[in-house]
């Protein structure tokens, strides 16, 4: 394939960038104490990508992007360090974790090319008009979503946050891909309208991506529930094989070798009955091999950094509220706030009543309910103690 054409194409010295890195982790603390956001921080880095092929943007079907790039993904590399982003330098080669790089990135990676939205501080996107994109107040996937802190422009006050909208909700609230400054590399969350968060962050507007059009069709988990064939939704497995555009095993595409696939879609009755890594492609189910998850004992563990806590093992069940932890877990929870979501503080020691394995990882079930000891990639969460 041809090398991206604008890789060496500069980006405008004069152009304004970010002068003041607001700490984001106060936008994700602001997020955990509202009742009415939704926030998911056990999420897995990808290993192929979620279907937007490097320097081809996303085609014609919209892929949410609901775990974290990978650690060499260009779009989140800096320009100096052989990647494709113009936003600050964070660490080593990367421009995260950071809300600006990686909103800017993300985009990239929807348009397959260069854009111009801006790189100054998050709430000075929603005024850059200069940059010729559409706005709005209507909510749409990939759309950029802008708030403020305090007054717009005043970095004196913070900078705001911005984030990339993955699903529209038919309640009418969003699900998000973010990342933010002096902590978390990625997190989704949903918000419901008005979208401020807390007291202090206030929604400006969207900024639309113009590879996303009304009519692109949109990833959905829209399964066969009852099929059954040897994987589910949310399954991993070692995929070797031919990628096809449909599940009928029309448009024969690239072949792959040893690829770590998750689960997407599931048609029953399909010659190729699944589609992997949200949209990369259709695939037989010859092609695709299991992998058995790790054993873990019974036990305590230390959370390896903040940690969700569950009504069920597995990312499918939803996050307990800080009322329904035990007295000792309210104490360890990240939030005093009764109707914020339960999210174990890292360095938490709880104890592992029983341990589960499925296709989300090892989970334990604790007193206060569910935290995953490791993802269904092999991150680790948590640490036996």
């Amino acid at each position: 394939m041809e090398e991206e054409k604008n890789v060496n194409t500069p980006i405008e010295e004069t152009e304004e960038v970010q002068t003041v890195l607001d700490i984001d982790d106060e936008f994700l603390k602001a997020s955990l104490e509202d009742e009415n956001v939704e926030v998911n921080l056990d999420v897995e880095s990808d290993v192929e990508g979620i279907g937007a092929i490097e320097d081809e943007g996303i085609g014609s079907v919209y892929a949410p992007r609901l775990t974290a790039p990978s650690t060499t993904d260009k779009n989140w590399l800096h320009y100096t360090k052989g990647g494709y982003n113009y936003c600050i330098l964070i660490s080593g080669s990367s421009c995260l974790p950071n809300c600006v790089g990686y909103a800017w990135g993300r985009w990239r990676e929807i348009l397959g090319t260069y854009h111009k939205l801006s790189r100054a501080n998050a709430e000075n996107w929603w005024g850059n008009t200069g940059d010729g994109y559409q706005r709005g107040q209507t909510p749409k996937v990939g759309a950029v979503i802008c708030w403020r802190k305090g007054q717009a422009g005043n970095a004196a006050d913070g900078a705001g946050h911005v984030a990339i909208v993955e699903k529209v909700n038919s309640d009418g609230s969003i699900t998000t891909s973010n990342s933010g400054y002096g902590g978390s590399r990625f997190w989704t969350a949903t918000y419901k309208y008005p979208y401020n968060v807390g007291n202090n962050y206030y929604f400006q507007g969207f900024i639309y991506n113009p590879a996303v059009k009304d009519e692109t069709p949109i990833i959905t988990e829209t399964n066969s529930n009852n099929y059954s064939g040897k994987f589910k939704v949310g399954d991993k497995a070692k995929f070797t094989g031919r990628l096809y555009r449909d599940s009928n095993g029309n448009g024969a595409g690239a072949s792959r070798s040893n690829l770590t696939a998750t689960i997407s879609i599931v048609k029953a009755g399909a010659k190729c009955p699944y589609n992997i890594n949200n949209g990369l492609g259709w695939v037989k189910e010859e092609n695709l091999t299991s992998i058995s998850s790790s054993n873990y004992s019974k036990g305590n563990y230390k959370a390896l950094g903040n940690m969700n806590v569950r009504t069920g093992a597995g990312t499918n069940y939803s996050i307990k509220k800080v009322s329904q932890l035990t007295a000792d877990g309210r104490k360890n929870a990240t939030s005093t706030n009764s109707n914020a979501n339960a999210v174990y503080k890292a360095g938490t020691v709880f104890t592992a009543l029983e341990i589960i394995n499925n296709s989300y990882g090892t989970w334990a079930k604790t007193p206060s309910g569910y935290v995953c000891i490791k993802g269904a990639s092999g991150t680790v969460y948590c640490s036996k103690v």
